[in-house]
């Protein structure tokens, strides 16, 4: 928003400087005040969001260094203030973002395909690529890396018409291309679309999932922590532990779930109804790289 106030005329840039200080100083402030809090929590620095903030708060310091130096910045450093700061910044609400999660799980889901549609492509883009470079004259397509732009252009039925074929036999391969672009698109779409759906049909689960994990992960607790409460009321991985058991284990473990919360867990868990659940399942819930032990 600062940036923009730069290309309206009669605003002083002075003020838009100040207004970026301001900002700048707030987003380190809150950055090293969680710092602070989290000094001895070891995943601190394996937080994505804590990276963001890092990102977002670096122009702070360069706005000290210019002020000291009367450095101005350029190339990486100019590209970095004017391109990724304001992209860093917006970043920052995807921790007040909770369904955000929603859109990795999709992505993960659709990470098993992707290598197949990437071949597909592929061999799509260079097949028809040569194709229309044997057919095409060289003063309207000179090499092999304007007809794989134009196949792919013609693919994804974009057509930005800077390059269009000119002979029979040329727009012939294009109309099949476009044919079969039509029929590829409609793989990936179908894929993701789909895995929205599954996503979203268990939005409640995958949400109470993250939020059980973010807090232990705030907490500090580990799978020491949680196995040593577990023991401590005489339950191992493999026992049954009724919605009472569960309660007490996890009131007791300090993290600060209250009874909604370990409700909503326990339902999570326990996805057919039965009342209880495994301790290697609750295991499996706050740490999925374990497997329950």
């Amino acid at each position: 928003v600062t940036l923009s106030f730069l290309a309206l005329s009669g605003f002083d840039p002075n003020k838009v400087l100040h207004a970026e200080i301001v900002f700048d100083l707030l987003f380190t402030l809150e950055i090293a005040a969680r710092f602070a809090v989290s000094l001895k929590n070891k995943r601190f620095l394996a937080s994505t969001f804590n990276w963001i903030d890092i990102a977002a708060a670096l122009p702070l310091f360069f706005h000290i260094l210019q002020v000291c130096t009367g450095w101005k910045p350029e190339g990486v450093f100019a590209v970095y203030s004017v391109c990724l700061v304001p992209t860093m910044r917006l970043m920052k609400l995807l921790r007040r973002v909770p369904r955000f999660h929603l859109l990795i799980s999709v992505m993960r889901l659709t990470l098993e395909a992707l290598p197949v549609l990437m071949f597909t492509l592929i061999v799509i883009v260079l097949m028809f690529s040569s194709l229309i470079f044997v057919l095409e004259p060289r003063s309207n397509v000179p090499n092999l890396a304007a007809s794989m732009w134009l196949t792919l252009i013609t693919l994804t039925t974009t057509g930005y018409g800077d390059l269009v074929p000119e002979t029979v036999m040329g727009r012939v391969a294009s109309s099949c291309l476009v044919i079969v672009g039509m029929l590829y698109m409609a793989m990936p779409i179908g894929v993701i679309g789909n895995a929205f759906d599954t996503v979203w049909q268990d939005r409640h689960r995958i949400l109470v999932r993250q939020d059980s994990r973010r807090r232990m992960n705030q907490s500090n607790c580990h799978i020491e922590d949680l196995l040593a409460m577990m023991n401590r009321h005489h339950f191992t991985t493999t026992d049954l532990m009724e919605s009472d058991h569960v309660h007490r284990v996890l009131k007791e473990l300090g993290v600060g779930f209250r009874s909604y919360h370990i409700q909503e867990i326990i339902g999570c868990i326990d996805s057919h109804g039965n009342g209880f659940v495994t301790g290697g399942q609750l295991l499996n819930h706050f740490f999925p790289d374990t497997h329950g032990l």
